[in-house]
């Protein structure tokens, strides 16, 4: 059955005058006239790179292991002697002559061990620092990659734009043909123009979109924001990372051993355990020694007896630890301390596996996804459009069957791209998550 004639026949020229207009004005702007050297664009590489380097949050963890482990240093010296003494106003006399004044000098010995255990409790809390600043690396690295993912699908999708365009403008091009035989109607060229009006909103909204994805890569990477970032044109990415069920407990036992948030966890005990060491230490006496030197004031007539000679004297005292509650507080204090690592750590722990295990279905099932798209649904959709684009040619099947086809293979590709990036963003979850890095690596653009 024919379609009905159309009631102007001016307006199939006017409708693809305006595709044409819509069309080419977008493929102008992406040729310059005068192309000019391209400016150097930062890869995924050195985003990360970048991010390590100039990070204040970093920097600061960074610096307070060095503040730890400067003080541990600081921790295992004796402290400083004192110097003192006296000059008598009126001498004392003494069997050997009278006494004009001394000079004492007294060095605190600590209890043996006390010093030490102050020193690695110190040491601790510094191995504590560095294993959360490398956390907090990779915690940034795993930023960086999600913002680089959800980029890449914004910027493959618009290099999909111009293909659309390009498929709409030769529809439109078929339509005007059947419209002019009688076979088609003028509604269809607009129908035609309507989604290459649309289809210019996506992009813009893409561009858009875009900038401000770049915007955020150069601010987390602390990049000026008037760089640009490579993207590759496609990315590798590894379905055989994840095989069966129960690959997350190999990356469970990983992380046990090598995740630094527990590595931390651990310095963070071992810290509370020679807290508990010092703690019960500081109710242990600590000693003091000294040497005195005392001036004798010379008789006249002078003797040569013993007498009118400087004297020497060697002393030694000790500290009484009377105020046992003080100690015993102490002590529990550091107990607790000690109690509270523990626990952190098995939580942490707990919350490693469970998060393992759920990053591993997600990733099995962005697998089965991926795989169902690539090898089945596609493919059937592409079939079916190119069926009906020429089914329509033909005349046998409406142009809204054509345009109903090409929006369903449209958002199946874009399904596809952010399936993709999904599942990019999840192996480098599991890589932060068991501080292994698994196979998976950056396409060169």
């Amino acid at each position: 059955m024919k379609s009905p004639q159309p009631s102007c026949p001016l307006l199939a020229p006017i409708s693809l005058f305006l595709l044409a207009f819509l069309i080419l004005p977008g493929q102008a702007e992406s040729s310059p006239s005068k192309p000019g050297p391209a400016p150097t664009a930062i890869s995924l590489t050195e985003l990360i790179a970048a991010a390590q380097k100039s990070n204040p949050e970093l920097q600061a963890l960074r610096s307070r292991a060095s503040a730890h482990r400067s003080r541990a240093d600081a921790a295992g010296y004796w402290g400083d002697p004192t110097i003192g003494g006296n000059y008598f106003l009126e001498p004392i006399e003494t069997r050997l002559g009278a006494q004009k004044g001394n000079l004492q000098i007294t060095q605190p010995i600590p209890f043996p061990g006390k010093l030490s255990a102050k020193s690695e409790q110190l040491r601790q809390k510094s191995l504590a620092s560095q294993h959360m600043a490398e956390d907090l690396r990779q915690k940034l690295i795993l930023e960086i990659k999600g913002l680089f993912y959800q980029a890449y699908v914004v910027k493959r999708r618009l290099g999909f734009i111009k293909a659309e365009q390009e498929f709409l403008s030769n529809l439109a091009q078929v339509a005007l043909a059947g419209v002019k035989v009688g076979r088609n109607a003028q509604q269809d060229v607009t129908l035609a123009t309507l989604e290459t009006t649309l289809l210019r909103e996506t992009e813009q909204e893409l561009a858009s979109k875009l900038r401000s994805l770049q915007t955020s890569l150069l601010n987390t990477a602390h990049l000026d924001l008037s760089q640009k970032v490579a993207f590759p044109e496609k990315m590798t990415i590894d379905l055989s990372l994840i095989t069966n069920d129960d690959g997350w407990r190999t990356l469970l036992a990983h992380a046990i051993k090598h995740h630094p948030k527990l590595m931390a966890a651990r310095a963070d005990m071992a810290s509370a355990d020679a807290g508990v060491q010092y703690a019960k230490r500081q109710a242990l006496p600590d000693l003091k020694a000294s040497v005195s030197w005392i001036q004798i004031e010379e008789r006249n007539p002078p003797v040569d007896n013993g007498e009118n000679k400087d004297a020497w004297a060697v002393g030694a005292g000790i500290a009484v630890p009377l105020w046992w509650g003080k100690y015993n507080a102490a002590t529990e204090a550091s107990l607790a301390d000690k109690k509270t690592a523990d626990f952190a750590l098995a939580a942490t722990i707990k919350q490693l596996e469970s998060d393992l295990a759920d990053l591993w279905q997600q990733a099995m099932t962005s697998k089965e996804l991926i795989t169902l798209y690539q090898k089945s649904v596609l493919p059937q959709a592409e079939q079916i459009l190119s069926a009906n684009q020429s089914a329509y040619q033909q005349g046998t099947v409406s142009f809204d069957r054509v345009i109903t086809d090409f929006r369903r293979l449209l958002n199946l590709q874009i399904k596809l791209f952010k399936e993709e990036a999904r599942f990019m963003t999840l192996i480098a979850r599991l890589e932060r998550a068991s501080a292994k890095e698994l196979a998976s690596k950056e396409a060169t653009p």
